[in-house]
């Protein structure tokens, strides 16, 4: 009935059945427990999840991996590490799938500290999967230690779709665009078909080093060749191409006849490309999309607030900063992260409660 519930999304008849395992005195059958924690887990009912989590007898492997996975899902990395490091002190052998869901936490935090140690606890274990290894790599790319990366990517004979995206997307995001295209080539010579993710990095390489016709070709290749329909990165990727080359009339075409609606991102890339380039009329009807857009989002008003006093149109301004006080709109406070001692610490702008 319980596996039932899950693949209907029924809670309310779920939690309904649950009740009746608590009258019957059967929440203590490991199995039922845990097509209760997957029942809450699929209907996004976390803190029910948690609950039974906390009641089970005997935990193992897959229920701290799905708790785990719900940390990582929900944005509270901080305890999904914190769980797998109460797992190994119940002397729980993490599987494949337990290790790639706590290095991605890291990559997603940013968290360095805690992602060596997990590279640390595999070396120690002696593990060898293709799985955790390209988790790995992707935690060290985004964690900015690229040398790493390279040096996993390199030490594995073989290397699937997943590992080459991951290192062709982390050459282009630390500015290493002719890197990120040499691998792509070397990947393509292995006869390794790419997919949407590697045309992603590939063009993000190209908006780096600034390559605008190698970009041009690339996002034909695309379609023509690998016949892969173009996704809204894949646009944002080229308009950022030629955006920065200068060709901003260009861009707002691209923009104006994708067959995607386009969203806030791509107008912006126009907008900031049009101060670097000093093209107001181009700027204002950037703006103006965003205004329609966002209303709410002070930046577009600061750029474009930036053009008019470049151009000392500084009746623009006054006029861009009235708007933006009738409209009560404040600008958000930075937001900032340091890690200590395994601890990520999270704090605002004047928030009063960073003590470091």
């Amino acid at each position: 009935i319980l596996r039932c519930c899950t693949s209907l999304m029924d809670l309310r008849f779920g939690c309904q059945v649950h009740a009746c395992v608590l009258k019957s005195g059967f929440q203590g059958d490991y199995d039922v427990s845990k097509m209760l924690l997957d029942m809450y887990v699929q209907a996004g009912c976390f803190t029910n999840a948690r609950l039974v989590f906390d009641r089970l007898k005997e935990r193992d492997v897959f229920s701290w991996t799905v708790v785990m996975s719900t940390y990582a899902k929900t944005d509270e990395g901080e305890k999904a590490i914190e769980c797998f490091r109460s797992m190994l002190r119940e002397n729980k052998r993490p599987n494949d799938a337990t290790l790639a869901t706590s290095l991605s936490v890291c990559s997603d935090l940013a968290c360095l500290g805690s992602g060596l140690q997990l590279h640390s606890y595999t070396i120690k274990s002696g593990w060898n999967s293709s799985v955790v290894s390209s988790a790995l790599v992707d935690m060290y790319v985004k964690c900015g230690n690229l040398a790493d990366a390279e040096m996993l990517f390199d030490e594995s004979d073989t290397h699937d779709l997943v590992e080459w995206n991951t290192i062709i997307c982390g050459y282009a995001q630390h500015g290493h665009g002719y890197k990120a295209l040499e691998a792509f080539q070397e990947m393509i010579d292995e006869g390794n078909v790419p997919d949407e993710i590697t045309f992603v990095g590939v063009l993000s390489a190209c908006s780096h080093a600034g390559l605008l016709d190698e970009g041009r070709r690339y996002f034909k290749l695309l379609s023509s060749v690998y016949g892969i329909t173009p996704t809204l990165e894949h646009y944002a990727c080229m308009v950022d191409i030629l955006a920065k080359a200068g060709k901003l009339a260009e861009a707002e075409s691209l923009i104006n006849e994708m067959p995607l609606t386009p969203d806030a991102s791509l107008w912006k890339t126009i907008l900031g490309a049009c101060r670097m380039h000093g093209n107001i009329e181009i700027a204002e009807r950037a703006a103006e999309k965003l205004f329609e857009s966002q209303p709410d989002d002070i930046s577009s008003c600061i750029l474009l607030s930036n053009i008019y006093a470049d151009l000392k149109r500084w009746n623009d301004v006054a006029k861009l900063r009235s708007m933006l006080v009738d409209r009560g709109v404040k600008k958000e406070p930075g937001c900032s992260w340091i890690e200590i001692n395994g601890k990520l610490h999270v704090f605002l702008s004047q928030d009063g409660c960073a003590k470091y």
